[in-house]
């Protein structure tokens, strides 16, 4: 899979799909651009940060975590944001809105 493709978390198909398909159920991924090149992600409890490259992090964090402990983080480590986004392939999410609508629906 493309590094960029990320299955939307809002999945509501059965178990056995959900896990081949939707991975990161239940999380959030931000895409995050910083001001200097790093060659280290850093580490936050609770969630997976990677380099995309030397000045994009990939922030992988379960939704009903808090992005304060991610920036706190960030500033200790002196590192500056200067954008955020959230990570998720518009297709994908289009597609899974459907599904939930037509289920909710049945």
């Amino acid at each position: 899979m493309n590094g960029d493709i990320e299955i939307a978390p809002a999945c509501s198909l059965a178990v056995f799909v959900e896990d081949l398909l939707c991975p990161g159920i239940g999380k959030q991924a931000l895409r995050i651009r910083i001001s200097q090149p790093i060659t280290q992600a850093p580490r936050v409890e609770g969630m997976e940060i990677s380099l995309r490259d030397a000045t994009t992090l990939v922030a992988s964090l379960p939704k009903s975590s808090s992005l304060n402990a991610l920036f706190a983080q960030l500033e200790l480590d002196g590192i500056q944001v200067r954008s955020m986004r959230n990570k998720v392939n518009r297709l994908e999410e289009l597609f899974l809105r459907l599904v939930e609508k037509k289920e909710g629906a049945a």
